[in-house]
């Protein structure tokens, strides 16, 4: 920018800088067009998005600046564009990095002189501030990702990108499968836009068309969901949104948007059978009841916080029926990782031994302190249910 407003830029919804730079240059690019946003680091500027596209098999550098508009807005706009050089020679603070689809790893890249390779280079640009983007026809280089750790070990360490690299959700500290969900003032934009469709499958269509592309919160695709008269209208874009959310963890808040008790357990079946979304980002573990000496095996990595659990309790006792309680129980316990602790609390909401039963062998894959797991016995009456329990447990395969 014209004063040099430091900024983060994202290419097709991944950060390219873990910390927030001048001037930024990403090489490699291979595709004719990007989603581009830049966040600064300044909360009190908006974020500029831009898609930009290129002619294919040309290998050019563009230059686009952000400057300010006659309205003193900020604006993306191209400047020029010139051939690509053998040697890209990156200007003085220029921050280098090659374009990736996943997180940065922990340690990120020097600023280094690439060798041109083939492509097309474009630049973000003014005297103080600028981004560079690399397209060429090239393959792209395989790209690492984070995954799951395995269960019943304590966590792999060095294997979850630093905490700078996606949006850190006051309160959350669940399964992350976007890394940048949509800022509040543009998701604002995206309601208006599908209400002012006046039928449902014109609305349809615009709603896939910004879930295909964007990161979305739970509680964004609630309301999307709720611009629509149809069940099983709301039923299909909870199920296409999944894969495009960021805390998956609280899908279970979707229910409250179905009238049918079937379409919630239609969503949880498909929640189940679609496995871990997006590269299962995890925030750092929280502290539950004010701290934790466990130093046992690890059934998952990070267990619910005491608030996003209070709202799980209160989401299950808003529920009259004993299955329907259930079906939102196994629902939150199949997209979280929980305490021991908590899987007692879960199971006390229940008044049959078989249900609380049921719960405890469905949430054992899902507790941080299997090690605990003990403590369960005493939410049961019967001792066979306690060694009914214990079977399973020496029985699970991990």
């Amino acid at each position: 920018t014209e004063n040099g407003e430091r900024f983060y830029l994202i290419i097709n919804g991944v950060r390219q800088n873990d910390e927030a730079q001048t001037n930024v240059r990403v090489t490699g690019l291979t595709a004719p067009s990007y989603k581009v946003k830049i966040i600064f680091e300044n909360p009190g500027l908006k974020s500029l998005d831009k898609t930009i596209y290129f002619a294919e098999d040309e290998e050019v550098e563009a230059t686009y600046v952000i400057k300010r508009d006659r309205k003193n807005r900020l604006v993306l706009r191209f400047m020029n564009q010139a051939p690509l050089p053998a040697v890209v020679q990156p200007q003085p603070n220029q921050f280098v990095i090659p374009y990736h689809t996943s997180p940065l790893p922990p340690s990120p890249p020097t600023n280094i002189l690439p060798q041109n390779q083939g492509g097309i280079n474009v630049s973000v640009n003014d005297p103080n501030t600028g981004f560079n983007m690399n397209i060429g026809i090239n393959p792209p280089g395989q790209q690492g990702n984070y995954p799951y750790p395995p269960q019943g070990q304590y966590p792999p360490q060095g294997q979850y990108p630093p905490t700078g690299q996606y949006y850190q959700m006051p309160g959350y500290s669940g399964p992350v499968g976007c890394p940048w969900p949509l800022p509040q003032d543009q998701f604002e934009g995206v309601l208006q836009s599908i209400r002012s469709k006046a039928f449902e499958d014109s609305r349809l269509t615009i709603a896939k068309q910004v879930i295909d592309a964007n990161c979305l919160l739970s509680t964004q695709v609630k309301q999307i969901m709720m611009l629509f008269s149809f069940e099983g209208t709301r039923l299909e874009l909870a199920k296409y949104a999944y894969g495009h959310t960021y805390d998956p963890g609280n899908y279970y808040m979707l229910n409250d948007a179905f009238t049918f008790e079937s379409s919630i357990e239609e969503l949880n079946n498909y929640i189940r059978q679609a496995g871990p979304v997006g590269q299962q980002i995890r925030p750092l573990p929280p502290v539950y009841g004010g701290g934790t000496a466990y130093i046992g095996p690890v059934g998952c990595p990070y267990p619910l916080n005491q608030q996003q659990f209070s709202q799980v309790l209160n989401s299950i006792q808003s529920k009259k029926f004993e299955d329907s309680k259930l079906t939102i129980a196994k629902q939150v316990i199949s997209s979280n990782c929980l305490w021991t602790a908590q899987v007692k609390e879960i199971m006390l909401l229940f008044d049959f031994e078989s249900t609380r039963l049921e719960l405890a062998k469905y949430a054992y894959g899902h507790t941080y302190d299997i090690a605990n797991y003990y403590l369960l016995n005493d939410a049961f009456t019967f001792e066979s249910s306690i060694e009914e329990l214990n079977k399973y447990i020496q029985g699970y395969r991990w």
